[in-house]
């Protein structure tokens, strides 16, 4: 099995290439982006298989672009959570792209559609890269190029608050991007280099940390700003509220969650163990605020769109936190919760795609007994609500166990007040959404079918998995736990 330690290379390079690809036959081969998109991610889908089979058989393993080792080489560094989260990217790109193909021929011009998947195809791509470098200077480039994408797909429509909500983004990614810059530049100046293993062995060797503690404070706001946690929260609401439906899910499944991957990278990977206590609180007690805020601001919200969206703002915080606890329970919880946020908060927002689809109603009034009217499609919509809400027996339950269980064993009582009232707020947005759409009198007389197929299809797989992984959460420890337990090791 030789061939599978290419793997890594070639989910990084072929979907970038389909992307060119495309670009190149828009002039007579407008149709063929679609089935080249869904033929990507299932290539993207197997290659995770296969990887996740070498790590769990054989380990984590480095792969040296053509054997040029670091410093004059990039890295590829493949172990089980970079491999967890390849097979999430993996199955909510392809998941959001077969749900696509109905959704943008309706909500877009037929120019644009071949750019949107070829934009699609960079984000995957890009996404990819940034998971599995094992240096900071290439997860910088892919971070630039996921950003990049990230924009053009929130203004794709070309409509006016589309345009501005990607100009909120684009201006917040610029900001993001040069304190990941600015970090980088501080971490090089003491060590010499930007190879994540390089730095950690050298910073052990530093008398004084301040340069470090500098660079690691820039590069985790950086990442704080991508996974829209408070108070840098503030180009999420429209982005994502803004954005065609499929792209809501790529940004609030995937993208967020890279900001709180990118967080585990700088903090357990490249410097771990040189961050004072105050540094610690700081950024726990920041979290827990936008953990409730969030789930405040989604309950006064009308828009369907835009309060999944303010949902997701706390909703990422869970999964944040968790890293600032630097335990075995709080570790276990933040991955879980992005393995929750992927699959629930992406059959979210595919559900009121649906709805937006059939009926073009966006505002919570405008969905009154929708659930009646739309049972296949609002029952799997309900399923990510339970798991956002914290129902036992979905996946978002078993996260916020772990995450509770972490904060009370460090006696954390503010964090754990956090953790619960979060929850407890989530628990009544979610109710409100539910009430709305299956027990109240519609106002409309529209007539309103289900979505077709292809749509509910994908939403039946996420919504599927929501399930699953909560019942059968050792499915997911398969890779979690053993990583997991590797990372913590390097803060020894």
């Amino acid at each position: 099995m030789s061939f599978v330690l290419h793997l890594p290379v070639l989910m990084v390079a072929v979907p970038i290439a389909v992307a060119v690809l495309i670009s190149v036959l828009l002039t007579f081969k407008r149709n063929i982006a679609f089935v080249l998109s869904v033929l990507t991610m299932i290539f993207c889908l197997i290659s995770s298989l296969f990887l996740m089979v070498k790590v769990i058989t054989e380990g984590s393993f480095v792969y040296y672009v053509s054997d040029w080792p670091p410093p004059w080489g990039i890295e590829i560094f493949i172990d089980r959570l970079s491999v967890y989260m390849l097979l999430l990217i993996a199955i909510v790109g392809l998941i959001s792209i077969i749900y696509s193909e109905l959704y943008i021929k309706k909500v877009l011009d037929h120019q644009k559609i071949p750019f949107y998947y070829m934009l699609v195809l960079f984000l995957i791509g890009s996404i990819v890269g940034f998971v599995i470098s094992g240096d900071i200077f290439n997860m910088f480039i892919f971070f630039e190029i996921l950003s990049l994408s990230s924009y053009s797909l929130v203004a794709i429509s070309g409509d006016r608050e589309a345009l501005r909500a990607g100009f909120r983004y684009l201006v917040m990614g610029i900001v993001s991007s040069l304190f990941i810059l600015l970090g980088l530049g501080f971490i090089y100046s003491v060590t010499g280099t930007l190879n994540f293993t390089q730095i950690a062995l050298r910073v052990k060797e530093l008398s004084d940390l301040t340069v470090i503690q500098t660079g690691a404070l820039l590069l985790i706001v950086a990442f704080i700003i991508e996974a829209a946690i408070f108070p840098l929260h503030v180009w999420l609401p429209k982005a994502h509220g803004k954005a065609p439906a499929p792209v809501s899910a790529l940004l609030s499944g995937l993208v967020i969650g890279i900001g709180v991957f990118g967080m585990i990278k700088v903090v357990y990977y490249i410097l771990p163990g040189v961050y004072p206590v105050s540094f610690v609180v700081f950024f726990r007690g920041l979290i827990s605020v936008g953990i409730i805020l969030g789930a405040i601001f989604a309950l006064f919200e009308n828009d369907l769109k835009i309060l999944l969206a303010q949902s997701s703002i706390s909703q990422i915080g869970f999964a944040a936190i968790g890293v600032f606890f630097f335990s075995y329970s709080g570790l276990m919880g933040s991955m879980l919760q992005l393995l929750n946020h992927a699959f629930a908060k992406s059959a979210l927002f595919l559900g009121a795609g649906a709805v937006i689809y059939k009926t073009g109603f966006r505002n919570l009034d405008e969905m009154k007994g929708i659930g009646k009217r739309m049972p296949i499609t609002m029952g799997f919509f309900a399923i990510g609500l339970a798991s956002i809400a914290s129902i036992p027996m979905t996946c978002g339950f078993v996260s916020k166990y772990y995450l509770c269980l972490a904060a009370i064993k460090q006696g954390l009582w503010g964090s754990v007040g956090a953790i619960l009232l979060g929850g407890f707020l989530s628990l009544l947005y979610c109710l409100r959404i539910i009430s709305c759409i299956f027990f109240e009198k519609p106002d409309s007389k529209v007539e309103v079918k289900e979505a077709p197929l292809k749509m509910l299809l994908p939403l039946g797989v996420l919504a599927f998995l929501t399930i699953f992984f909560g019942v059968f959460p050792r499915a997911a420890f398969v890779l979690i736990e053993p990583g997991v337990k590797e990372i913590l090791g390097f803060l020894r």
